[in-house]
């Protein structure tokens, strides 16, 4: 199981891009058919034992791109191709410019491409700098391994070609620490009261606006798990004087999650 959320997965596009930097002269760039010695590799601890033993590494823009993808986590990737087939893959929607996020692709040109780079910058959140944002990409062109800005690349290299943003959301793995209790106390509970529901919905949005470790996180489920069985098994018997009075007792709309430490204060 993929335990790297979807914004771990975005930022190890970052750290992947500047080791790459470190062995910018190891990246030979290739469109022949040894372009695939560097996704042929896998996984990122095999790419860094090559770039640590000084050994050279042959691909070229589409390839390194796809490695990267492959080394940062995403999940369900392709086989091999290029910015043809980047450009024409159903999984990644094209986006506007401003949308888009760290390991996304930027194509230059219209079909079938002449080069694509990777974003390493979140477009920003403040307007008066967002409307200058130049974001900061990586890539491997020739001679090899480069960052650089959007605009450097476009005004140097590809002066007058459109761009194509594309999206890797679909390619991120799901996050292993959301836990959907709403949809959860719906189809659990069906017969739920609407407090029932409500405090199972203001709990999941609770869960989604606060930053809590994984170690939390994970506690937090377990409780929840653990308090929905016992619900249900005091549910059971609408005739059981002792079940209703339970039932009262642990109401969900008394039930209350606190995030630090995943308490559960019934």
């Amino acid at each position: 199981m993929n335990t790297s959320t979807p914004t771990e997965v975005r930022n190890n596009f970052v750290t992947i891009g500047n080791v790459y930097e470190k062995h910018q002269s190891q990246f030979i760039y290739s469109e022949g058919s040894d372009r695939a010695e560097l996704f042929e590799l896998k996984t990122w601890e095999a790419a860094q034992v090559r770039l640590d033993a000084g050994e050279d590494i042959i691909g070229d823009c589409a390839s390194t791109w796809e490695a990267t993808r492959e080394f940062a986590g995403c999940e369900g990737l392709p086989p091999l191709g290029w910015t043809g087939t980047e450009l024409q893959d159903p999984k990644m929607p094209h986006i506007a410019l401003a949308d888009a996020l760290e390991g996304d692709g930027i194509v230059f040109g219209e079909y079938p491409g002449k080069h694509v780079v990777w974003v390493t910058q979140s477009h920003p959140t403040n307007p008066k700098v967002a409307l200058h944002w130049d974001p900061e990409t990586d890539g491997h062109g020739e001679p090899g391994f480069t960052q650089n800005t959007l605009t450097n690349i476009w005004d140097s290299v590809f002066p007058g070609l459109p761009i194509t943003v594309l999206s890797i959301e679909k390619y991120l793995p799901a996050d292993p620490y959301h836990y959907d209790w709403y949809d959860t106390a719906k189809m659990r509970l069906p017969h739920g009261t609407n407090s029932e529901v409500n405090v199972a919905r203001n709990y999941d949005e609770q869960r989604k606006n606060q930053a809590v470790n994984h170690a939390s996180l994970l506690e937090i489920q377990e409780n929840c798990d653990e308090f929905v069985t016992r619900l249900e098994n005091v549910m059971k018997d609408d005739n059981d004087p002792k079940g209703l009075k339970y039932h009262r007792k642990f109401r969900l709309d008394n039930f209350r999650i606190r995030a630090n430490g995943g308490v559960v204060t019934p």
